[in-house]
């Protein structure tokens, strides 16, 4: 998941630029599992593990302040294998 905060500058020029960019603070996520098993959820490039728990079939997450970008990873476990694989956010649910 990608997570972008800046305020772009509102100018006359047909590119935006980015002009300000605050910390954000207090946000989260609530991802749909789909009835998926999450082995791991972190920050990358930094490896930063995010604390989470399945509960009702979402895994809420609580993400840390973001300056201008973030990407937070979440290895779904395969099953049969014990394996772990990187894959993608089927649903995001904003209900907060």
């Amino acid at each position: 998941m990608h997570l972008v905060a800046y305020h772009p500058r509102r100018i006359t020029q047909p590119v935006q630029h980015v002009d300000q960019s605050w910390p954000t603070s207090g946000l989260g996520a609530d991802i749909l599992t789909g009835g998926r098993a999450i082995a791991r959820v972190y920050l990358a490039p930094e490896n930063q593990p995010l604390d989470f728990e399945v509960v009702d079939g979402y895994a809420p997450i609580a993400l840390p302040p973001v300056k201008t970008h973030a990407v937070v990873v979440l290895e779904w476990r395969c099953e049969g294998w014990g394996a772990r694989s990187t894959g993608s956010i089927e649903a995001v649910d904003q209900r907060r």
